[in-house]
């Protein structure tokens, strides 16, 4: 949203220059070029979201995208409809040629099962190995990744009829035999059972694959954004695990003890300093220093 909308339309303006009248040219233009009400609804959002930010951090003093108006239906009737994007499928040739030249590779199994089944990237990119039963040829659709970024987590798929039981074809049935054979004997070399083992179809070094951005090298050793980060984090929203970076945390080998503030003379005493000597005192004792 910021590279394709914001950048474009205001990226090179001032936070503090830019008033809720420039907001609202902004928003009939990206209707006027035939971006349908949500999307301009989510661009304003995004613009609101970098004005609050501005103004915590004192770059402005006010969210004139929060004062914005949406551009009315009128103008969404008469903008310049977009080009169709509907995605065309592969002739048979096309993918006999696509199969061909791509097994061998790291990835094949995966093609080949996106070719034949047709599943999102997201939701092929998911699947795990309690979804496959190579005994009767069939996989079940349960789960897809959601979000972008370090924001991607694991959920429901893209609708309630996207759940769904897939037939596998008998290549590709044996495909994947050979790919949880070669899979398993890569995580014996690590040594290690890594924290997705589950997933079907991982990067060489165990992580999952960004479902934007196909592997640009073979072996996974350098996939851009496909490669995932070191660690996950639990997504806020959901009960799945999300990619992102772990925060480091502290080494200590006890509990961690406040900071003490100091009169010249030691530490000042805490409050249960305070109440360990009163309990001292109520039994007719002192603690010794």
């Amino acid at each position: 949203m910021i590279d394709h909308h914001v950048v474009p339309g205001l990226g090179d303006r001032q936070l503090r220059t830019v008033t809720a009248e420039d907001v609202d040219r902004f928003l009939v233009d990206r209707a006027r070029q035939g971006y349908s009400s949500s999307t301009v609804r989510r661009a304003r959002n995004t613009l609101s979201q970098v004005f609050r930010w501005g103004v915590r951090r004192r770059q402005c003093t006010w969210d004139p995208a929060s004062f914005a108006e949406l551009p009315p239906a009128a103008v969404y009737a008469e903008a310049t409809p977009r080009v169709n994007r509907t995605p065309r499928a592969l002739k048979p040739d096309e993918a006999r040629r696509f199969i061909t030249a791509t097994s061998g590779g790291p990835h094949a199994a995966l093609l080949l099962t996106a070719v034949c089944t047709g599943l999102r990237a997201g939701e092929l990119l998911a699947l795990h190995r309690d979804d496959l039963d190579l005994e009767t040829g069939v996989l079940l659709v349960r789960r897809a990744w959601k979000g972008h970024d370090e924001y991607r987590h694991l959920g429901e798929p893209k609708t309630r009829s996207s759940v769904r039981t897939v037939g596998l074809p008998a290549v590709v049935v044996e495909s994947l035999r050979r790919h949880r054979t070669d899979q398993q004997r890569s995580r014996f070399d690590r040594g290690r059972p890594g924290e997705w083992e589950g997933l079907v179809f991982t990067s060489a070094a165990g992580t999952p694959i960004d479902p934007e951005l196909p592997a640009t090298r073979q072996g996974g050793r350098r996939q851009g954004r496909n490669r995932a980060p070191r660690a996950a984090r639990p997504a806020p929203h959901c009960g799945q695990p999300a990619l992102g970076r772990r925060r480091p945390q502290p080494r200590v080998s006890g509990p961690a003890r406040p900071h003490h503030h100091t009169n010249g003379r030691g530490p000042l005493p805490t409050q249960a300093d305070r109440d360990h000597r009163r309990g001292h005192r109520a039994h007719g004792s002192a603690p010794r220093r």
